[in-house]
């Protein structure tokens, strides 16, 4: 008996269990068309749903609850107990239809949520991103516009200029192919109020459209604020007076009321009911932040600051590492002008100083070869001097030449090749090899025109030369002739030729030797 009654109570638990998702799924769906028609339920009722669908079993039905729960405090402003239920609910996304929209509902009221009590833009933004997909999926380009005007906001709140361009553009297109006119209208206005710099002949137009077409009264602001700063106080108040309709379901349209009121009796001259108006509206303002500044905000504020404050300390970090690094590469690139103009400086000092060693040599060189020159030059001029009077006193004696003068005419006139050959070297040492030069610039040059160069520019006259080269003055005549022909100008002044040459010498032995001439 007792084995029958736990079958029949196991199968009766199984009946009833496969009812549970059935009713859990109805009342939800009773509960929020409730909550659509502004009925909202209380706190026991929701959390009793949401209970009943979590004991059901059905991921869908429990993310429907769980995202009803998550609407309900949104609409009663209670912005810290919204986020729970609607985190828990992105979880169980992967269990609903993709032609339904909760999934990106969820990830809208979440944004809003941070929007309002947070003011968390970047995070909002990426919320109302997540929820793109999703409406995409379904077709609901509706929510899709609504979507791409709220990431436009966040981007404007957050600076970021080029995506709320875009983010608004695309909104507005997709609120253009809806045949609902009024989403389109109010997508503009917002577009309109963010837009810098302000088109308030625009504004106008699309305030006027929604309030007389629509009946959107909380836009009439806008008219009443251009009104009251063209100074027409009739047609501020009018349109003051349609912007009261919509007070009673916003409290910013209360207190943007109660400021252009008082601009309004202002404009009327009425100071001091305008003065009383504004303190009332302060006042009422400064409550409602005690109230609200419960110890959520608080620490959210809180931390706002430590961040602020910890921003604020890595900025001067950063500057002041960015300062040090200034300064040492400051300090690196003076170093290197320093090290650069020092090294450039000892080159120069360098340059001066082989220069100077180099000029000194040359002088010394050339002072050498001076000497040289001059001690040749004299004792074969002597030599030649002293074979000129021999041999003309010999001439004017009787019997002849003595044997000793002609030896000595001998030694004078080089008959002994290596006398030449040694005469022609220190010739050449001490004009700076003159004579390969000579030979290489004016190769058809015999070797006798060479000893007649070198001769006459020690200062020898024909006659001397004539007696050292053992020949007559009519040859060495001739021998001239021979030289200017040979150099290419038969009547080129050889005398003032062959005393340039030892300038040119000189100027060839700029380096030192005179090998370059």
């Amino acid at each position: 008996m007792i084995y029958i009654l736990l079958c029949l109570s196991v199968m009766g638990c199984r009946n009833a269990s496969s009812d549970t998702p059935a009713q859990a799924e109805a009342e939800v769906s009773r509960l929020t068309e409730r909550f659509r028609e502004g009925i909202c339920p209380p706190d026991s009722v929701i959390e009793a749903i949401v209970s009943q669908a979590r004991a059901s079993g059905d991921q869908a039905v429990l993310c429907h609850a769980l995202y009803l729960q998550g609407s309900v405090y949104h609409y009663l402003c209670r912005y810290d107990e919204v986020i729970p239920p609607l985190k828990e609910a992105e979880t169980y996304i992967p269990a609903l239809s993709e032609q339904d929209p909760t999934a990106g509902l969820i990830y809208i009221v979440q944004a809003a949520a941070m929007e309002q009590n947070d003011y968390l833009w970047a995070a909002a933004g990426e919320k109302y991103a997540a929820a793109i997909p999703f409406f995409i999926a379904c077709g609901d380009t509706l929510r899709l516009a609504c979507c791409y005007r709220d990431m436009a906001r966040m981007s404007l709140w957050r600076g970021d200029s080029a995506s709320y361009e875009n983010d608004f553009r695309t909104a507005i297109a997709l609120a253009e192919r809806q045949p609902n006119r009024l989403i389109t209208h109010d997508i503009r206005m917002q577009y309109l109020l963010n837009h810098l710099p302000a088109d308030t002949m625009a504004m106008m137009a699309e305030s006027r459209i929604l309030c007389d077409s629509f009946g959107l009264y909380r836009y009439a602001w806008i008219a009443a604020e251009q009104y009251l700063r063209q100074n027409q106080t009739d047609s501020a108040a009018y349109w003051l007076q349609r912007f009261a309709a919509d007070t009673i379901y916003t409290r910013w349209s209360a207190e943007k009321y109660h400021q252009l009121h008082s601009a309004l009796i202002r404009h009327r001259g009425q100071m001091k009911e305008a003065y009383h108006e504004l303190s009332s509206l302060y006042n009422t303002t400064m409550q409602r932040v005690y109230v609200e500044g419960n110890h959520r905000t608080y620490t959210i504020a809180r931390q706002y600051d430590v961040e602020r404050e910890k921003q604020k300390t890595l900025s001067l970090q950063v500057e002041r590492q960015r300062i040090y690094l200034l300064m040492g590469a400051i300090i690196v690139v003076l170093l290197i002008v320093i090290v650069l103009f020092l090294v450039e400086r000892s080159r120069r000092l360098r340059q001066i100083h082989e220069a100077e060693v180099a000029h000194l040599q040359h002088e010394e060189t050339q002072r050498q070869l001076a000497d040289k020159r001059k001690t040749l030059q004299r004792t074969l001029k002597h030599r030649a001097d002293m074979a000129v009077r021999l041999q003309q006193s010999a001439n004017t004696l009787p019997k002849g030449m003595p044997a000793w003068v002609t030896n000595f005419l001998k030694d004078v006139s080089f008959a002994n090749e290596n006398d030449k050959q040694l005469f022609m070297q220190e010739f050449n040492d001490a004009y700076g090899d003159i004579i390969p030069s000579l030979q290489k610039t004016y190769p058809d040059l015999t070797d006798q025109d060479i000893y007649y160069i070198t001769l006459a520019m020690l200062g020898i006259d024909n006659t001397g030369i004539a007696i050292i080269l053992n020949s007559s003055d009519r040859t060495i005549w001739n021998r001239r002739q021979k030289i200017k022909n040979r150099l290419g100008d038969p009547r080129l002044d050889l005398d003032a030729w062959i005393a340039s040459l030892p300038d040119l010498a000189a100027v060839g032995n700029g380096g030192g030797d005179g090998r370059d001439h």
